[in-house]
């Protein structure tokens, strides 16, 4: 069922870049699927307090492309003729052609985003445009702790393709978001429920990118294993969230707790349960779970036969868990090392549906374990205790 799931959220929604229609839409989606399901179901919508690293590229037809938008950069919207420096952004490079009040448009590659940024404003360039020159390559990056006076947006290798052969034209980059921009949450209950374990992850993308893996594969497992305990007497210890804008600085799940502490309820949540990115990558996963939760998880996992050990998230890598982590709310978030995001070449065609079984089938049986562990009404199928020897889970996830 979870990849029932995956398909509409990935397949025929799409990119659901932070802020946008898109985005919307897949509230929608997971909102009339919860209520389907028989959860009661509020959309609950914060601004987003940060510019959005979503960058709009409006072309003479009247059409538009999104693109990554360097936080750091300029937020005004610039319009220009579209000129293309030959090479990856060196001073030679734009003094070789005439920049000056032009949008100008180089390769990734070789020196640092920063300095093409710098080299770019210093030839009086109104704007830069970096293009991948490899399909798959990210749509992310970063200027440091830079300032550029202009816009510099990252766009894919094929949405490179399509602006060489605007070379020449007028084209126009739109204001950054601002700082009112609107997301939502999408939070379901059972009527009368209590959010004592929060399940969740976030349906946001990265601009342009389908996110089958990150993270259309964590909120479709929040969809099926709503299904799966739908009907079971602990889904009213559960809170099943998908979180909104996620990738431009997990202001969801911020706006989450904040709610919670605002509303004297983060008391009553016993532990968080993770889901983002957990479509492809590779095995062992790692575990990132706090301390008084290690040791039942990583028991679980030998239980299971699934090879997962407690660890850390790269550097210059968040997710939602870090917003109940920072308030002393206890976490789990298993996460496969080496999945493909923040790429084009995170669609359907590169989940690895064993990988994904893996991981909902760990994630099932920890739910129940946070359950037992909040004083729900469940004896897990899988005995809790470390000792308990077992084989592979038969947990009916779908996948």
């Amino acid at each position: 069922m979870a990849v029932r799931y995956l398909e509409h959220l990935a397949g025929e929604l799409g990119p659901r870049a932070s802020g946008t229609e898109q985005e919307f839409a897949a509230a929608e989606y997971l909102s009339d699927t919860f209520t389907q399901l028989g959860y009661e179901t509020e959309i609950q919508q914060f601004t987003i307090r940060s510019q959005a690293n979503v960058g709009r590229i409006d072309l003479a037809d009247g059409s538009s492309r999104l693109a990554f938008r360097f936080p750091g950069s300029r937020s005004d919207g610039v319009a220009g003729v579209l000129v293309e420096a030959p090479g990856v952004g060196e001073p030679e490079d734009f003094a070789s052609v005439d920049v000056d009040g032009k949008i100008a448009f180089v390769e990734r590659g070789v020196i640092e985003f920063r300095i093409k940024a710098a080299n770019a404003e210093a030839a009086g360039a109104a704007a830069l445009i970096i293009a991948n020159v490899q399909v798959g390559e990210s749509l992310s990056g970063s200027l440091r702790n830079d300032i550029s006076n202009i816009p510099v947006l990252l766009v894919s290798q094929e949405l490179g393709d399509e602006l060489r052969e605007l070379i020449g034209a007028t084209i126009s980059i739109s204001n950054a978001a601002s700082s009112n921009g609107a997301s939502q949450n999408v939070i379901a209950r059972t009527p009368n429920g209590a959010c004592r374990v929060v399940v969740g992850g976030h349906y946001d993308t990265v601009p342009g990118v389908d996110g089958a893996n990150d993270n259309a594969s964590g909120a479709a497992l929040t969809l099926a294993l709503a299904e799966i305990w739908s009907d079971h007497p602990s889904a009213a210890d559960i809170c099943f969230i998908g979180f909104g804008a996620e990738e431009i600085g997990l202001h969801g799940s911020e706006a989450y707790v904040r709610s919670l502490r605002e509303n004297g309820q983060l008391g009553n949540v016993t532990a968080m349960l993770n889901m983002d990115a957990i479509g492809d990558g590779e095995a062992p996963y790692q575990i990132v779970v706090s301390e008084p939760l290690k040791s039942m998880v990583e028991g679980m996992a030998g239980t299971l036969q699934i090879e997962a050990y407690a660890g850390n998230l790269p550097l210059q890598i968040g997710s939602d868990h870090m917003n109940f982590s920072n308030v002393g709310v206890p976490v789990v978030f298993v996460f496969p090392l080496g999945g493909i995001i923040h790429s084009p070449l995170d669609n359907l065609e590169n989940i690895d549906r064993d990988l994904y079984t893996d991981i909902a089938t760990l994630n099932h049986a920890v739910l129940a374990c946070l359950l037992e562990r909040a004083g729900s009404p469940i004896t897990p199928t899988i005995p809790c205790a470390l000792e308990q020897p077992g084989a592979r889970s038969h947990a009916t996830l779908g996948t």
